[in-house]
């Protein structure tokens, strides 16, 4: 009886640790986002001009994951075109940082799970970088089958990246909360960014600081939300009220037609992420009381092309 008294009590001490330590980071986080309120608000009227995504129609924006990320090698130019040829009008893309500060378009810190070879970027520079070929072990069915083996495939740098796409709509997801990244990434957006960069490329990165650093750039390029704002999005909306006109990817536990509505009463283009079926899309619809958001991220950008295609017939 003495233990199981003691178990209980040990249990109930570790749920308050981490209750307490939960609530103290939740407000640090809240304390940071007032601080830099100012900053926000101040930017706010000058980027709540249109999305370049609102040129298309009122159905829901098809958006590449990593390109078409399970039928291609991902984060590469061939993806990408894969992407637009399956009906993706935007992108999702993962950006990283190597040793000698190059950004590039890649995922993991390692290069070994698309290439083969066992390397951290951070040992790599872009001329490294470029020589792998980022397919080798692409292997979409899982059956020993390897399509782009033998095929050319290689990572694309950042500048490389907004050239050769330079008319879509971006969602860059910024990996690691790095100094180095962030030194990186500000260096670059006043000397690369076209005027159309400006205002197609958002910029998600869930370091606590780095969106401030970003929103006092002048030009200020597009924020998306980070992991903090959008926590404070479920919790406290309207402190973000006078956030600049942005981008807000959820996933679909987290999208409600309260959301919603609030996204679009801000400017704010509202994103689910990642739904690769229709019973998926199906059932956000349902959740979103037959509503679905502006833009659907997507592995599969064919399948919900046709989804949407169908639906549009119906309504």
């Amino acid at each position: 009886m003495c233990n199981l008294l003691g178990d209980l009590s040990m249990r109930m001490l570790k749920f308050v640790s981490l209750l307490l330590v939960s609530s103290v980071g939740f407000a640090l986080v809240l304390l940071c986002y007032l601080l830099d309120a100012g900053v926000t608000r101040e930017a706010a009227a000058d980027t709540a001009d249109s999305h370049l995504l609102a040129k298309w129609s009122r159905e829901p924006v098809v958006v590449g994951h990593r390109g078409a990320g399970k039928h291609c090698p991902e984060n590469t130019a061939i993806c990408y075109q894969q992407a637009l040829d399956q009906g993706a009008l935007a992108f999702e893309a993962d950006l990283q940082v190597l040793g000698d500060g190059s950004l590039v378009m890649f995922h993991d810190d390692n290069i070994k799970r698309q290439s083969g070879v066992d390397r951290d970027l951070s040992a790599l520079n872009l001329a490294d970088f470029k020589q792998y070929n980022m397919a080798w072990y692409f292997n979409p069915d899982e059956q020993g089958v390897y399509p782009y083996r033998n095929q050319p495939v290689y990572g694309m740098s950042f500048k490389e990246f907004l050239s050769r796409f330079p008319d879509i709509p971006i969602l860059l997801d910024v990996k690691p909360e790095t100094v180095e990244m962030a030194q990186a990434l500000l260096a670059f957006i006043p000397k690369e960014f076209t005027s159309a960069d400006y205002q197609r490329v958002y910029i998600k990165s869930n370091s606590l600081w780095l969106p401030r650093k970003l929103r006092q750039l002048s030009p200020q390029p597009r924020v998306a939300f980070s992991r903090y704002e959008r926590a404070l999005l479920l919790l406290f909306p309207l402190l973000l009220d006078e956030l600049p006109a942005s981008w807000i990817d959820l996933e679909t536990q987290y999208q409600s037609a309260e959301i919603k509505s609030w996204a679009s009463s801000n400017h704010h283009i509202l994103s689910a992420s990642t739904l690769d079926s229709e019973g998926e899309i199906e059932e956000l619809r349902n959740k979103l009381n037959g509503q679905l958001p502006d833009a659907i991220v997507t592995n599969h950008p064919a399948i919900l092309h046709d989804y949407l295609s169908r639906l549009a017939v119906k309504e």
